[in-house]
């Protein structure tokens, strides 16, 4: 699907506004808006209409303003690829969303990345629901490009998203996020912004390992936690290092939680560890 605004005022506008209507594109959809103009290149879907786009959203613009992806009122999109911008400084192109939209990534044979927030011009990147449903056999099939905020909710279904502490996902004050499984976690920090308990969605090198944390006190909307694990033996692992009551550090894993920000700088959790496999983990669980 090509879409392209060639002159600077008449603009090029795609617009899916019909209740549970249905699009679909076997490939990519390219937006064009080299001229400016003061009317963007729309992609518009609205009223629980539905799109499958099998390839990438492909973005080209010369300025802020100009290219616009505007989800409304529980619309649904299900990409093959990804959200392709330009590199800073020209990120350019937006992503609105309003009124419980989602963004489903469900590749099938190749590696997507989720866009970051940040735009130039102006432009930014605003998710509410995503789905993560990649279903590629090469590991990891997702990857964040930049910081990566979920405004709603993050569902884990199928494949693994590799972040790194300058590309962080970050679940906002009020969203949520599933647990996480075999099939679909994440490898790198993450981050978290809020009060109520949550459960993390970690792993590393092919392996699922919650953290939970749990009766937070003092904590509040802009408490921030990020949390990372780590299928590795614990750093600076012996005796003289324990605390007191500690008797042993496991020699397979370990996790990092850190509280990166707090407006009153006293804000606290008990954090709950979760082994998925007691032999990997190298646990008795008799002995627990």
């Amino acid at each position: 699907l090509e879409m392209s605004e060639l002159f600077p005022d008449p603009f090029f506008k795609f617009d899916q506004s019909s209740n549970n209507s249905w699009v679909y594109v076997d490939g990519d959809v390219n937006m064009t808006d080299a001229n400016g103009g003061n009317t963007p290149t729309e992609f518009e879907q609205d009223n629980f209409s539905n799109s499958r786009i099998l390839g990438d959203l492909n973005i080209t613009a010369n300025g802020g303003g100009q290219c616009l992806v505007d989800m409304n009122n529980s619309a649904y999109m299900e990409i093959g690829g990804s959200f392709v911008r330009g590199g800073a400084p020209n990120r350019f192109g937006s992503l609105t969303s309003s009124n419980g939209t989602t963004i489903e990534y469900d590749g099938v044979g190749n590696t997507q990345f989720l866009s970051e927030d940040a735009g130039d011009g102006g432009d930014g990147w605003d998710y509410e629901n995503v789905v993560i449903n990649n279903t590629f056999a090469t590991y990891p099939q997702l990857s964040t490009v930049g910081t990566t905020t979920i405004n709603q909710s993050l569902t884990l279904t199928d494949g693994v998203i590799h972040t790194e502490g300058t590309s962080l996902l970050v679940i906002a004050n009020g969203s949520t996020s599933s647990a996480g499984s075999d099939a679909s976690f994440v490898d790198g920090p993450m981050k978290r912004i809020g009060s109520g308990n949550f459960t993390f969605p970690v792993g590393d090198d092919q392996v699922w390992a919650r953290l939970g944390t749990e009766n937070l006190a003092n904590a509040n909307g802009g408490t921030e936690w990020v949390c990372e694990y780590f299928f590795q033996p614990a750093p600076n692992n012996s005796v003289p290092n324990y605390g007191a009551g500690i008797t042993h550090v496991s020699f397979v894993e370990h996790w990092s939680l850190d509280r990166v920000a707090d407006p009153g700088n006293n804000a606290t959790c008990r954090a709950r560890l979760y082994w998925e496999d007691s032999d990997r983990s190298g646990i008795a669980p008799a002995n627990v």
